[in-house]
């Protein structure tokens, strides 16, 4: 999967969750449409981007080169979500 391809999926799997709480304020309640807002879903991706990025074990369970890879990837991924 290309990191365009991987930005749209997290994009898209945020944008499907939406937990409504009763206790947010009542301006989120006029435009409640089941889904998350697009840039909320994007911030959440690339916090979900970074926790992978950030993860102790991540990039150095691989060989030396698979974890550039690896790194490099993910850093795609997020200049991609910012882009969308």
């Amino acid at each position: 999967m290309t990191p365009k391809e991987k930005a749209k999926e997290l994009i898209s799997k945020f944008c499907q969750v939406y937990v409504w709480d009763s206790s947010m304020p009542n301006e989120f309640n006029e435009d409640f449409s089941g889904t998350m807002p697009i840039q909320i879903a994007k911030e959440c991706a690339l916090i979900a981007v970074e926790e992978v990025l950030n993860g102790e074990q991540a990039a150095y369970s691989f060989p030396v080169e698979m974890g550039q890879f690896f790194i490099d990837y993910w850093n795609d991924v997020k200049k991609e979500i910012e882009l969308l």
